[in-house]
């Protein structure tokens, strides 16, 4: 009599997967902890003051920090704004607005993303990365299993991967764990589409093209990059591999699936490339010099102990780490998966063992800023401009789970044909190694990813609910962070850093902070402090500024300044923080009669407009993110409709249902040069044509794949209809 479905190894072995990465993930949402470092927020205003800080915190690791700084503010935002029925395809609280759509890192259009819209954010923190690990898991064990590995070594693989380095080190920047889950997904693709079986091909294509879409629009484009280039790669020696033996097939299917994944991730693709060219970085060449900066905070020999003995050199845990990128360095996967990855290349017989090796060292190597790195700078475009080549160690993790799953299975074999007497041993000493790597990357990823509070992250103050209440629409702040006090390797003294006004609704911000955001920002940024940096030293995606007599925050609409106060005596002071308002701020829509759409005058236009006071004054009946609405009177010819919202391609304006031009205040403002006579409606809105192609083109992918599908699916069932005894 057969064993129940439920017992079988292709179902019990998935099932064990997700079992210990639940339970690895339980710490956090049993306990109401959040894998970011939260807890750093207890040493900054205006928190320090309502929670006292925490004894020992995590060490201060810059690039974790983003989890907090970036990544958080950006979830709560969007799962606010599609709670409320919009798509916010502009965010208002950053940078005087910015393209939300176009910032990659947003990822607004990434399917999983949209949970933030009806599960609390602190808890979607946790069940995103669980869902991301088990994914991970599970297309490996896939991957694995079409490759011919018995369940419990794809098992093994699957633990390896999700468990192990850069997808456990990165947890706290989520778009970089998200996008390296689906390269596992893209190598099933290509592999299903290699063994040219029936019907296989077509599915591989879209297993292929929906996995590399999904990781273009999980946001993180270097590594979404890197998992195309590792799929291109694969796919071309696969390919390569059966010509040579006379079986090169299976090509078209390839282009199928790259113009899937392309199609799936134009509406990512579209307005991140466009905000790219708008923003500082737009046009840069990567000077050759540049790769000199990479190579400094490469990977260093001396660190390679660590993918051994990953505390060896400290850890941020213990506050002993000498270094500021611990997780992007992590490299660690297992003793046993190392001693297993040995086994795979002296016992299997399989060709392509050496592919992975291969893989393997090259991608270290890379991340050592080797030559191979050298080569991907000088030949990839953008690269030189992007993230650290120890990025790449996600793919060397990869290369080792298969490797060792591969030794496994080989170790199993032996054992079988070797030993008979011993083979029905072998399953219960392939669990034993399950078990003893679930505990090595178990208790190793406990101890590194950050388990702060949850109440800890963004938590409402007194001076919180106070700027929320006293908010009028279309008022931003400015916190007053000294550049100098941010640094990489020591916690700053910070008050509300950027981003922080998006983890709160009703807040705006006119400083910010983002990788890519639109050169109007930085133009203003400049101008505002004469001239000088307003990025600090050790992080140029920053905008903090000091200047607070500067005229422009009048044409800006900032009504409130907000700096650290020595002392509570005679001062407005809420949390240990001074509120200075400013009572002749600009409002955000206002009209004059200067014509400031002049090029010509460029920014000596901004000082002149923040200096002069409106003609006439407007009622903004609707601010919304990316829309406005206001009244204007009658006016007389010339004058002109100035908005303080960030100038950007894809703003359309309307007078009483009449489209009108809109230009720019200096490059940096918006300005719509109205219609005279009687009293009417002006009405602008962010809809860009980068948004609307993307979306026309992700909508034909997707009906792509699932014509696909439905072909396949219906050819299945004629086929089993027409068997012998059916039908």
């Amino acid at each position: 009599m057969s064993a129940p479905m439920w017992c079988k190894p292709a179902v019990l072995a998935p099932a064990f997967l997700i079992l210990v990465i639940a339970g690895f993930w339980a710490p956090w949402y049993l306990q109401g902890k959040v894998p970011v470092p939260a807890d750093q927020q207890t040493w900054m205003l205006p928190w320090a003051d309502e929670y006292p800080p925490i004894e020992k915190p995590v060490q201060w690791q810059a690039w974790w920090w983003d989890g907090v700084a970036q990544f958080y503010p950006w979830r709560a935002k969007l799962g606010r704004e599609l709670a409320a029925g919009r798509i916010p395809l502009w965010n208002e609280q950053q940078f005087c607005g910015y393209p939300f759509a176009g910032n990659g890192q947003s990822a607004i259009f990434y399917p999983p993303n949209w949970l933030y819209a009806m599960i609390p954010s602190r808890v979607c923190l946790v069940l995103s990365a669980l869902l991301h690990h088990i994914l991970a898991a599970l297309l490996t064990f896939a991957f694995l299993r079409i490759l011919g590995i018995n369940a419990v070594s794809a098992t093994f693989g699957g633990m390896t991967y999700a468990l192990g380095g850069p997808m456990i080190g990165l947890v706290p920047l989520p778009t970089m764990t998200n996008a390296a889950a689906w390269l596992p997904g893209c190598l099933l693709g290509v592999e299903m589409i290699s063994r040219r079986r029936r019907g296989s091909a077509r599915t591989g294509a879209v297993v292929c093209g929906g996995c590399a879409g999904m990781a273009v629009l999980s946001g993180h484009l270097q590594i979404a990059a890197y998992v195309l280039l590792a799929t291109l790669v694969y796919a071309a020696a696969r390919w390569l591999h059966a010509l040579l033996h006379g079986k090169g097939r299976g090509l078209s299917w390839l282009l199928v699936a790259g113009l899937t994944a392309g199609l799936l991730a134009s509406v990512q693709l579209l307005p991140g490339l466009e905000l790219a060219q708008l923003s500082p970085r737009g046009g840069a060449q990567a000077d050759p010099g540049l790769f000199g900066f990479h190579k400094r905070f490469a990977l260093q020999p001396a660190e390679l102990i660590t993918f051994v003995f990953p505390d060896a050199l400290g850890h941020p845990a213990r506050s002993d780490y000498p270094l500021f990128s611990y997780g992007e360095r992590a490299g660690f996967a297992g003793i046993s998966a190392l001693l297993l990855a040995v086994m795979g290349l002296a016992l299997s017989r399989r060709w392509w063992r050496w592919a992975f090796f291969l893989m393997a060292v090259l991608v270290l190597w890379a991340a050592m800023a080797g030559p191979p790195a050298l080569l991907v700078f000088r030949l990839v475009p953008g690269v030189g401009l992007a993230g650290g080549f120890v990025r790449l160690l996600f793919l060397y993790t990869f290369g080792l789970a298969v490797l060792a799953s591969l030794g496994l299975d080989a170790l199993q074999s032996r054992l079988t044909n070797c030993r008979p007497d011993l083979a029905r041993f072998a399953p219960v000493a392939a669990v034993a190694v399950l078990v003893v790597l679930s505990a090595e990357l178990t208790g190793w990823g406990w101890m590194t990813i950050p388990r702060a509070p949850g109440d800890r992250l963004y938590p409402d103050t007194a001076l919180i609910h106070r700027l929320q209440e006293e908010a009028a629409p279309g008022e931003r702040l400015l916190a007053v962070t000294p550049r100098h006090q941010w640094t990489l390797l020591q916690r700053p003294r910070a008050l509300m850093p950027p981003n922080s006004a998006s983890a709160y609704p009703g807040l705006e911000s006119i400083q910010g902070y983002d990788s890519l955001y639109p050169r109007a920002s930085l133009t203003l940024a400049g101008l505002i402090e004469n001239g000088a940096t307003p990025s600090p030293e050790a992080n140029g995606n920053m905008i903090l500024l000091e200047n607070t007599q500067s005229p422009l925050l009048r044409l800006a609409g900032v009504r409130r300044v907000l700096t650290e106060a020595s002392s509570a005596s005679g001062d407005d002071v809420v949390n240990g923080v001074r509120i200075t308002p400013r009572a002749d701020t600009l409002p955000r829509a206002f009209v004059t009669r200067l014509p400031v759409e002049d090029k010509r005058r460029g920014t000596r236009m901004l000082t002149r407009l923040a200096m002069s006071q409106p003609s006439e004054r407007v009622r903004i009946t609707s601010l919304e993110p990316g829309a406005l609405a206001a009244e204007t009177p009658a006016l007389p010819p010339g004058r002109r409709l100035v908005i303080t919202n960030t100038a950007y391609p894809g703003w359309r304006a309307w007078q009483d249902g009449r489209a009108l031009p809109v230009h720019s205040v200096g490059g940096v403002f918006q300005a719509l040069k109205l219609d005279s006579g009687a009293a009417g409606r002006v009405f602008l809105a962010y809809w860009p044509g980068t948004v609307l192609a993307g979306l026309f083109l992700h909508l034909v992918g997707a009906g792509t794949i699932a014509g696909l599908l439905a072909f396949e699916y219906f050819r299945r069932r004629d086929v089993h209809l027409t068997e012998p005894g059916i039908g």
